[in-house]
């Protein structure tokens, strides 16, 4: 059994697990920064080589146990607010993009940008601010809350599954048990991101 490590050297750990380079997750885990560059990177490799963070580092990779891996659960909270996500959901006052702590169902947004574009010509033209905002496809996370919870058959073996009662976005969906079970879902999510699609092209719409 190794030795426990300094609150610092887990921190450090931590990160290199997470896949950050070393003097980041050095200057992360609250290592001076006030010395030279050189200095701070050498400091970052030696502790790289550490024994105590190479077993730490070891145990991470092997058991998965860091708080920073996803569980089913999150993985599931994760893809439902992707589901979930509408463009409305971003729009504030005066219909502008706005993005808060919070904001609902932010996991939905695969792109942000903001950027300024000129209107008009000569001494009339001026400056505007534009705001891109793409969002993740929500099928796609469904499908995959779909294999999470087993509403798929087993792979070969062509045999249905208890779908149950699904929930999406308060609407339910209620599939019985038969081979057909998972073309009925399919058809459940098609046409309920069919709908979604329609108020993502007119937010007006119901």
């Amino acid at each position: 059994m190794y030795k426990v490590l300094t609150p610092k050297q887990e921190k450090y750990t931590l990160g290199l697990f997470k896949g950050k380079a070393q003097i980041v997750a050095y200057l992360e885990a609250g290592y001076s920064p006030k010395s030279s560059v050189k200095t701070r990177e050498a400091n970052a490799s030696r502790l790289a080589s550490n024994e105590r963070v190479l077993m730490r580092l070891a145990e991470l990779r092997k058991k998965a146990e860091d708080a920073a891996i996803m569980d089913k659960q999150e993985i599931l909270k994760r893809h439902s607010d992707i589901a979930r996500g509408n463009i409305t959901d971003f729009v504030g006052k005066g219909n502008r993009i706005e993005i808060t702590d919070e904001t609902p169902h932010k996991p939905a947004i695969q792109e942000y940008n903001t950027f300024e574009v000129t209107i008009g010509k000569g001494e009339n033209a001026k400056l505007a601010e534009v705001t891109k905002v793409k969002l993740h496809d929500p099928v796609r996370s469904m499908q995959e809350i779909c294999k999470l919870l087993g509403f798929y058959p087993k792979e070969g073996t062509g045999e249905g599954v208890n779908i149950g009662s699904l929930s999406i976005d308060n609407r339910s969906v209620n599939i019985g048990e038969g081979a057909d079970a998972k073309d009925k879902l399919i058809a459940e999510l098609n046409r309920f991101a069919s709908r979604k699609q329609a108020n993502r092209d007119d937010p007006e719409a119901k």
